[in-house]
């Protein structure tokens, strides 16, 4: 009977540990890209669509979680995030357009948070638009007579 109980409790311990030893959004995502960057080489465009809807609710996921992640998590899912848009492009999947546009519209916060990491970015390049369209929409200004 006591070697019941001890085997119970071992059973119990283990499912208890296994089940705290659950990967958090960057680590899934880490794992999910680098799996699609050893498989992609042999994907047909609809393995690209699923590995899309995947992607996408990863993201969906790492939106939610963001704020519980360490410094090092966030900055490891956007390099996994960035990593998966390049194979994307490289892979010169049809509608990596459309591909692209889903994925950002589900990574609204992006790249706000890349312009809030460099401080200042966002409004130079804001005004530097600005001034360029206000010198084209002047008129032209008359020249002096030689």
């Amino acid at each position: 009977m006591k070697r019941f109980i001890v085997l119970i409790l071992a059973g119990l311990s283990a499912l208890f540990l296994l089940s705290s030893c659950s990967f958090n959004i960057a680590d899934r995502l880490d794992r999910f890209v680098t799996k699609v960057e050893k498989e992609s080489a042999s994907y047909t465009q609809e393995d690209w669509e699923n590995a899309n809807g995947k992607f996408e609710a990863l993201c969906e996921t790492y939106q939610k979680e963001k704020g519980s992640l360490t410094m090092d998590q966030v900055k490891q899912a956007r390099s996994a995030i960035a990593r998966y848009v390049s194979l994307v492009i490289r892979s010169g999947v049809d509608s990596a357009a459309a591909s692209i546009e889903q994925i950002g519209e589900q990574v609204p916060g992006l790249i706000q948070e890349v312009g809030e990491a460099v401080p200042g970015l966002l409004e130079s390049i804001g005004n530097a638009l600005r001034d360029l369209g206000q010198s084209l929409s002047a008129p032209p200004q008359d020249k002096p007579a030689e």
